[in-house]
């Protein structure tokens, strides 16, 4: 696996197969659910319509009708509509 933050260079290469990239450990494309939480410094999602959080507290997130959604739901934007 290549760490793009062990050097950034390796985005320059002409025929990068991105199945083999890592951001701080985590595959590109993975779900989200493989994102270790502590690793988390912000997000910005058109689901995420409200945030709380901080470093004493766990983060909460809230979509635009109020529902809290959890890291899991991010892979599944498409199954998620207005009440």
């Amino acid at each position: 696996m290549i760490e793009i933050l062990a050097g950034t260079d390796v985005l320059y290469r002409p025929h990068l197969d991105l199945a083999t990239v890592t951001l701080n450990g985590v595959a590109l494309g993975a779900p989200a659910a493989d994102v270790p939480r502590r690793s988390i410094e912000e997000a910005n999602s058109a689901l995420v319509a409200r945030y709380r959080g901080g470093s004493d507290s766990e983060s909460e997130y809230w979509d635009a009708w109020g529902n809290r959604v959890s890291l899991i739901n991010f892979g599944d934007f498409e199954g998620n509509s207005a009440p």
